[in-house]
């Protein structure tokens, strides 16, 4: 389901584009949120377990900064942050990059 939910992704622009909020972007960033929530069960390793938690937060903190007008270096710290825990999500998950 992660697999599904990102792909695509790459090469739609920052989730801040023109000062403005990147609303495609952000709709898929939660939708891929909620999917990835949905399929997760407290069966799962706790190393997946880990990095589900890690993607959910830092996925969340970005797309609520990107619609509160937060300052430019703020969402790049945030986007920075996403991007490590969607790369270890994927390598967890076992899907190729």
């Amino acid at each position: 389901m992660f697999e599904v939910s990102v792909r695509g992704q790459e090469g739609q622009g920052g989730i801040v584009m023109n000062g403005e909020p990147n609303i495609p972007l952000i709709l898929r960033t939660i939708n891929s949120v909620v999917a990835v929530q949905n399929t997760t069960s407290p069966a799962i390793p706790e190393s997946l377990m880990t990095a589900v938690q890690k993607y959910v937060e830092t996925s969340t903190n970005l797309t609520t900064a990107a619609l509160g007008k937060t300052p430019i270096d703020e969402l790049t710290r945030l986007t920075e942050a996403n991007n490590g825990a969607t790369y270890a999500l994927a390598d967890a998950c076992g899907v190729p990059r």
